[in-house]
């Protein structure tokens, strides 16, 4: 059986990134979303947050699902790369497994230049949880 695999772009701020603007602007609707200084399982959220998720998708290709988040999000380039330059948001992809039994294959990445590029061309981190 194929791995679960999810991926995430999610955009990571300080007191001046409004993570309900965003939405406002884009019209994407966040998987979840906070403002700094809110509270969360007793303590206080020290950044603001944004992300939006996808998965599970039982595959061994994780391109394919990053490709359909980079379409949900290429859009809205501009409005995301004002934030990283202009307000110092940090953008963000993000690759995890889930279900993944000792006996399988893990999912092993391949991601061709164009995927790069249009990964760069958001200003974006590339995170994997392996």
């Amino acid at each position: 059986m194929a791995p679960q695999v999810f991926s995430s772009f999610s955009l990571n701020g300080e007191e001046d990134f409004d993570p309900d603007a965003f939405t406002a602007a884009t019209g994407l609707m966040p998987s979840r979303s906070w403002r700094k200084g809110e509270e969360a399982r007793g303590r206080l959220r020290q950044h603001s947050s944004w992300s939006l998720a996808i998965g599970p998708d039982l595959t061994f290709d994780h391109c394919k699902q990053v490709e359909r988040l980079l379409d949900l999000i290429e859009p809205h380039a501009d409005a995301i790369r004002e934030l990283r330059n202009g307000h110092g948001v940090e953008p963000q992809i993000g690759l995890s497994w889930g279900d993944l039994d000792g006996d399988e294959s893990t999912p092993g990445f391949h991601f061709s230049v164009e995927l790069l590029r249009r990964i760069v061309a958001l200003g974006a981190d590339l995170d994997c949880d392996v």
